[in-house]
């Protein structure tokens, strides 16, 4: 029996010790402004690590000092009795804390109490304890307040007296490829801030999330848009230096543009009866080959007048192709356009090119596909303009406007007529290349699919290309 009451009353203190030790504390919450801070769901707060981290993050929600000095030492409490921080940190039985980051939090309240009293020992302090959190759990608090706490050092000691530096790699100018892959390094005397990108002017792009120590390699892939664009990279550092640079790129996935040019020697006479095929190629990228029935057809070179900025090719071409005997017996002249990027036009001329293929159209009517006209007779042959090339960009349900040239406000007597390869209603590809061809008596002065300007995306006026037709293959006075 003595045993057993010896034994009952060691219990006991045991008991008495344990809750002595897990004893509850009251408090009155801190009132700034008529609002308290410094609470928690429960009016009794508990010396356990997760209550004193509550608690700490209520404090630090006021950045009066005296909330501040009782945010730090619930923080401190915290750190000494807690765990890493991190995120669904499992604090008793099944209850989770969704995110416990006590380093960063107290960090950051070091930041608040150097704003107020300006001690650099609380900035230091501030920076160490938010390395320690990044490197236990990323989050993009941390990274802020870190970048803060670097720029106020750097202000305090001046470390920071060069702009930072940007070098790209080699790049092409001009590619077929809509995912453009940029790439390059940047670096600073103390931190690289954040580098931007931007393309075409719309809002740029933030690449880093936390200042890079001295140097950063970057990449980053943008989608071009057709045509020529325009890409803004820039670095900045902690102290709002800054370096930029400024890349036109020609995103060109159209086959190049054949312009067919024939003066008949009698009125009703079609291609077959020409002396010979000739015209204009033209390709931003610059025109690789050109082949008629299979065979390469030599290319000689002209400048465009008021040539175009880089990195447009201000190169067209011209060609003159002499038939054969037995290629005018059978009527049909098979043609490809292939550019420096690989994109190409296919295309066909014949006798009944006129009857089979084209499509009656008024000076600014529009095309829609699929649309039936009736056959239109050919008109004089007096001068043949034909625009041949592949765009990705017509799908079934596009619409193609073709403009006449008017010179001197005279009107345009013969129409314009425009002839479209058959779309597929279903198509497992993921992109489709329409032959589109234009056929006028008059020099045509814009082309336009879905209300986009084709010539005009390559930043080459439609009036420039076509000048070019008028100074080789224009009539002569009196003729």
């Amino acid at each position: 029996m003595r045993y057993i009451q010896g034994f009952l009353k060691i219990f006991f203190l045991f008991f008495l010790i344990t809750i002595i030790g897990c004893s509850n504390r009251r408090f009155k919450p801190i009132v700034i402004n008529g609002k308290e801070y410094c609470t928690t769901k429960e009016r009794i707060f508990s010396e356990a690590w997760h209550s004193c981290y509550l608690r700490g993050i209520s404090c630090a929600q006021c950045r009066e000092e005296v909330c501040l000095i009782a945010a730090r030492d619930e923080l401190q409490r915290s750190i000494e009795r807690g765990k890493d921080d991190g995120r669904w940190v499992r604090t008793y039985g099944t209850h989770r804390l969704p995110e416990y980051f006590p380093n960063r939090e107290l960090g950051v309240v070091y930041y608040y109490l150097y704003e107020l009293n300006k001690e650099p020992d609380s900035l230091e302090k501030a920076l160490q304890l938010l390395k320690i959190s990044l490197d236990q759990c990323a989050s993009a608090k941390a990274n802020y307040y870190l970048n803060k706490v670097r720029r106020e050092k750097l202000f305090l000691t001046g470390e920071d007296t060069e702009a930072p530096r940007l070098a790209l790699d080699h790049r092409p100018q001009m590619t077929n490829d809509p995912k453009f892959l940029l790439s390059g390094s940047t670096s600073d005397d103390t931190y690289v801030g954040n580098i931007f990108i931007s393309l075409n002017n719309e809002k740029p792009l933030s690449l880093l999330e936390v200042s890079k120590e001295f140097f950063c390699d970057f990449q980053q892939k943008v989608t071009l848009r057709p045509g020529i664009n325009t890409v803004s990279i820039k670095v900045v550092d902690l102290m709002d230096r800054e370096d930029e640079k400024k890349i036109s790129i020609l995103f060109d996935q159209e086959g190049p543009i054949v312009y067919f040019a024939e003066e008949g020697k009698e009125k009703g006479s079609g291609f077959l009866k020409f002396d010979g095929i000739q015209g204009i190629l033209y390709d931003p990228s610059e025109v690789k080959s050109f082949f008629i029935n299979e065979k390469e057809v030599e290319l000689q070179q002209v400048n465009i007048p008021e040539s175009p900025k880089e990195p447009i090719s201000s190169l067209a071409y011209t060609f003159h192709y002499s038939p054969t005997s037995k290629e005018k017996i059978e009527g049909l002249f098979h043609y490809q356009a292939i550019d420096s990027l690989g994109n190409s036009s296919r295309g066909a001329l014949s006798n009944s090119l006129y009857e089979q293929s084209l499509y009656r159209q008024g000076d600014t009517q529009k095309v829609t596909l699929g649309d039936s006209f009736e056959p239109f007779e050919p008109f004089e042959p007096v001068k043949l303009i034909q625009i041949a090339m592949a765009s990705p960009s017509v799908v079934s349900d596009s619409i193609i406007t073709a403009f006449g040239y008017q010179k001197e406000a005279r009107e345009i007597s013969s129409p314009i007529q425009v002839a479209v390869t058959e779309v597929p209603e279903e198509t497992y590809e993921d992109e489709i290349f329409p032959q589109i061809s234009i056929l006028s008596r008059q020099c045509i002065n814009e082309v336009w699919i879905n209300e986009e300007p084709i010539l005009e995306l390559y930043g080459l006026s439609a009036k420039q290309i076509f000048l070019l037709i008028k100074r080789y293959f224009g009539r002569k006075k009196g003729g």
